[in-house]
């Protein structure tokens, strides 16, 4: 699956901080690889859902925990991506740098 194929999925579900995503997404490789495995794991509920395969319950189950999962973890990732991203924009731009005056 491609990386614009997963930015995008990820994007429409935790929508409200698309610039946050993305600036995560580019710079984290263990982020896109957790976008990954969330992309993954939701197309994997999908197909159980749609299955009439006994074992398809079972395995909406543990899918349906392990996305559950998956967005708390990404949720987090964003939450860190912001309170420092916040933490620096509070910051003035130059500021700590000597100045020679």
């Amino acid at each position: 699956m491609s990386h614009s194929t997963v930015l995008d999925k990820i994007k429409r579900e935790f929508g409200s901080r698309e610039r946050i995503i993305e600036r995560a997404f580019t710079n984290c490789p263990s982020f896109r690889a957790l976008c990954g495995d969330y992309v993954a794991c939701s197309w994997a509920l999908v197909g159980c859902r749609n299955s009439a395969s006994p074992e398809a319950c079972l395995r909406e189950a543990e899918y349906s925990d392990l996305l559950e999962e998956l967005a708390e973890e990404i949720e987090t990732r964003l939450c860190a991506v912001e309170s420092v991203r916040g933490f620096r924009h509070r910051v003035p731009p130059g500021a700590g740098q000597g100045s020679g005056g």
